[in-house]
């Protein structure tokens, strides 16, 4: 598996396993909401609320056919949005395909996106990302 692999595998990880969790009895409040590239619904990806508090857990959830719905603690968030795309046919003798993340580390590993979740609020949370598309380079 090359390191980008793992990256992503890493982050979808820490999103299923964050998701919901915090210290013994820490309310988590339903966040849910869209995320669209470039005017089109992202397929599979995975959205992480980091909280600006670093001495905090985040919190995180599947985009499936551009949409997430999780549980997070309230306060403000930093949003990191992932997502990968098929760029290559299976491997008839492996039987998976290589991916590659698309969306530009601006809106992940750099981004500048900010929201607040509170307890009283909606919690909905739409992110219509735009931009040029990261280019797979196969090696």
């Amino acid at each position: 598996m090359k390191r980008w692999q793992l990256a992503i595998a890493g982050v979808g990880l820490l999103a299923v396993l964050a998701a919901g969790c915090g210290p013994p009895g820490t309310p988590t409040y339903p966040v849910s909401g869209t995320v669209t590239w470039n005017g089109k619904p992202v397929e599979k990806g995975y959205i992480n609320f980091e909280p600006v508090e670093e001495n905090e857990t985040p919190n995180g959830g599947k985009i499936i056919n551009g949409e997430f719905s999780f549980e997070a603690t309230a306060g403000e968030k930093r949003v990191k949005i992932h997502a990968d795309r098929q760029i290559t046919e299976k491997d008839p003798v492996m039987g998976i395909a290589e991916r590659r993340p698309y969306i530009p580390a601006k809106f992940n590993s750099e981004t500048t996106l900010r929201e607040e979740i509170t307890p009283e609020g909606e919690n909905q949370f739409d992110f219509d990302l735009t931009g040029e598309e990261i280019v797979p380079s196969v090696d």
